[in-house]
């Protein structure tokens, strides 16, 4: 059986019942247009397909290294663990920048492969959180960065600009998002606050001058929070 069509149906078993955080749809849905898009580059090959398949089988389903050696040889299997995180208990800015640095060091097709994934991701996140958005925006500078330190070549000039042009895209609308949220809490928030402050107003440990001008900060944001 052709390799990508058996890495088509493991994707599909292992992956089976995930979704999109972003938008909800079959979690397959982005491994398609992944590979899709990777093999219609003039450097594609099948084993390349095939990685892109499987890109996030280790890293988001129960499969293992083993199980990819079995079914798809050693290169495949390689190809994806290059582009898998390593999931530890470090802060994530310090597993990023070693994920990056390998990504920087692994063959053409892997770092193509990821800045496909990339962009894909990127064109998904406009309804996740604003602060997610604007993380994710500056994590993908830093890989794109971080390839560029590395490499006189990332991969091509028309999927590094869309990634950027992309990442701008988002960078104009993540303060609105925050607008929005705040707009959509504000009378919860209001009612919070003011239930604070009412309770602050009542504490003995007040009557300083530390805890008065902590009560008054508290009144200046639910006055500020109104006029917004």
């Amino acid at each position: 059986m052709n390799v990508i069509i058996k890495a088509a149906q493991f994707a599909e078993e292992r992956h089976r019942g995930q979704i999109r955080k972003g938008t909800g749809r079959p979690y397959t849905d982005h491994l398609y247009r992944v590979a899709g898009q990777f093999a219609a580059h003039h450097d594609a090959t099948e084993s390349g397909v095939a990685i892109a398949l499987l890109h996030d089988i280790l890293e988001d389903t129960n499969a293992t290294a083993t199980d990819l050696v079995e079914r798809f040889g050693a290169d495949v299997a390689t190809g994806v663990a290059l582009l898998t995180k390593i999931k530890d208990n470090r802060p994530r800015a310090e597993r990023n920048a070693d994920y990056f640095q390998r990504l920087a060091r692994a063959p053409y097709e892997i770092r193509l492969i990821k800045l496909i994934d990339r962009l894909d991701n990127l064109s998904e996140v406009q309804n996740m959180s604003p602060d997610f958005v604007e993380q994710y925006c500056r994590e993908s500078l830093h890989l794109l960065t971080t390839m560029r330190n590395t490499n006189q070549i990332v991969t091509d000039n028309i999927l590094e600009r869309q990634i950027l042009d992309r990442i701008t895209y988002l960078s104009k609308n993540w303060d609105n998002q925050r607008i929005q949220v705040l707009e959509k809490h504000k009378s919860n928030l209001i009612e919070i606050l003011e239930a604070c402050i009412a309770t602050m107003e009542t504490l003995p440990t007040l009557n300083g001058i530390c805890g008065l001008s902590i009560l008054e900060k508290a009144k200046d944001v639910v006055s500020e929070v109104k006029g917004k």
